[in-house]
Order: C-alpha cells, then sequence, then structure tokens
C-alpha cells in the first residue's frame, strides 16, 4: 500500500472541499498550537527603598492577621535598618500559602531592593550583611 494513500494526503479520490477542509484545518490547529506560548514577563523591578515600606503595608492591607503582623516585623526591621533580618521575614511570607501571584511579585520586588541594601551595607563594613553576602557567593 502507497505510504501517502494510507495518510489520506493528495488521495486522488479526495474532492477538493475536503482537500480544503483538510488543509483549513491542519492550518488553524497549528495556528492555536503555535498561540498557546505564555508570554514572557519582564523581570520584576526593585521598588523605591524610600516608598518600600508604605508600598508593602498598601499591598497587604487586606491580608491575613499573619501576613500583616510580618510585614509590621518587616517593617520595624527595616526602619533599624536591620536589612538581612527583613529579609528574612519576608522570606517567611512569601512561603505562606495563600499569597496570589500579585503579592509574590511584591515580595519579590521587596527581596530585591533589600537585596541592593545588603549589598551597599556589606560594602561599607556590616557584619551581617557581609556575612550574608559571603554565604551567597559560597552557596550560588
Amino acid at each position: 500500500m502507497n505510504s501517502t494513500k494510507a495518510s489520506g494526503i493528495n488521495r486522488p479520490d479526495m474532492t477538493m472541499p475536503a482537500r480544503l477542509l483538510q488543509w483549513t484545518l491542519l492550518f488553524v490547529v497549528a495556528a492555536l498550537i503555535s498561540g498557546c506560548k505564555e508570554k514572557e514577563l519582564p523581570p520584576p523591578e526593585p521598588l523605591d527603598p524610600s516608598a518600600l515600606v508604605s508600598t508593602l503595608k498598601e499591598h497587604f492591607a487586606t491580608a491575613s492577621p499573619e501576613v500583616r503582623d510580618a510585614v509590621d516585623k518587616m517593617a520595624d526591621h527595616f526602619a533599624k535598618k536591620e536589612y538581612v533580618t527583613a529579609f528574612q521575614v519576608l522570606d517567611q511570607v512569601s512561603r505562606s500559602p495563600d499569597l496570589k501571584e500579585e503579592s509574590r511579585i511584591m515580595i519579590s520586588r521587596a527581596h530585591l531592593t533589600l537585596n541592593d541594601l545588603i549589598a551597599k551595607a556589606a560594602q561599607e563594613g556590616d557584619r551581617n550583611s557581609k556575612k550574608l553576602m559571603e554565604n551567597i557567593q559560597k552557596y550560588k
């Protein structure tokens, strides 16, 4: 048996409308498959350090009491320039199972901001920041 006849492509016994329908369906399926790719989102941008606390408090104003308490705790550490501890508190918040994707993105943006502040503090001689940066490099 001829392989082209078995596949149904270019069969001489197919009518023109049947061929047209076959190719149209093939084209539609190909278009649907190629159109189903996820769009790549740009990486999150760090938050402005001067607005970090207010932005997080506003964003998490309707969150669970545990998350709001953690954001308040992070804000206290941030005010004391204890950036490593603030980072760790936010890391705990990010593990909350009831967070929506937009909240996880907000935490990622805050982490980026804190990471920049930790790097700067490490350069200025802050012991805790230096230790964290060394561990990050060590376990990369």
